[in-house]
């Protein structure tokens, strides 16, 4: 694990000296934290077995979804550096994988080896070198640090003038220009004082009546009873006390 922690450590200080924005001493302390912090997430996730296992939690990846790596985000925090100052390119995809190294530049780019390993037993120097013969195979597309987000962008905002005016116009009948008449507005009367109250509208029935003043509007008739007339039905007998049904009377 040593080997592969040594080439990804390699590698970026290679690609940060290349930017020139930095000094030597912090590089190297650059280098320091992120090896310690990629041998702490990677002790417990090394498969010599199957270096395909856990190959997704060891990846290093950059890209428009994440634009930057939280582990190497940690070693600048930890190195007192601005992760600005790296230079990384915008799509940068690494694999550190048991006995082998990968890379890409781009999300629709090949991948290369940047170093492989068949033994433990290689020292800095070996693994120095691979990582340099790996960077300088890599062609300039790659060095440019273009991503392919940025070369979609670039072919979306330009124009084809002959793709424009061989789209033919659309021809409209007659029919289609002639709009309904608009509805008829009546201006509505002048305001007249006290027709509109504070709330900018018009009343629609009249103000009420303040208590204990009397209504000056409608005024109230007095109520007279209209006299009736009852008559007795039929067979029906009176005095001057009662009534007098005459079918309850005893027979004589």
């Amino acid at each position: 694990m040593k080997n592969e922690i040594a080439a990804v450590v390699f590698f970026f200080t290679r690609l940060v000296r290349k930017h020139d924005k930095l000094k030597k001493e912090a590089v190297e302390r650059f280098a320091e934290k992120l090896t310690l912090i990629l041998q702490e997430k990677y002790k417990n996730h090394w498969y010599p077995e199957k270096p395909s296992k856990g190959q997704a939690y060891r990846c290093i990846r950059v890209n428009k979804f994440q634009r930057v790596d939280p582990d190497v985000l940690k070693a600048c925090e930890n190195s007192c550096i601005l992760y600005s100052d790296l230079g990384l390119p915008k799509e940068l995809t690494l694999w550190v994988d048991p006995c082998e190294v990968c890379c890409r530049y781009g999300e629709k780019n090949n991948a290369f080896i940047v170093a492989s390993f068949e033994n433990e037993d290689e020292n800095k120097d070996e693994i120095s070198k691979k990582v340099t013969r790996a960077l300088d195979k890599v062609t300039s597309d790659y060095h440019s640090g273009s991503s392919s987000s940025d070369e979609e962008t670039s072919k979306e905002v330009e124009v084809k003038p002959n793709s424009v005016t061989a789209t033919p116009s659309p021809v409209y009948q007659i029919s289609e220009l002639i709009f309904p008449p608009l509805p008829v507005w009546h201006p509505l009367p002048r305001r007249k004082p006290g027709m509109y109250r504070g709330n900018g509208h018009q009343n629609h029935y009249p103000p009420p009546v303040p208590f204990g003043y009397p209504n000056q509007g409608r005024k109230n008739k007095p109520y007279r009873p209209i006299p009736v007339t009852w008559v007795p039905p039929p067979g029906m007998h009176c005095d001057r006390n009662h009534w007098i049904n005459p079918h309850m009377l005893p027979p004589h």
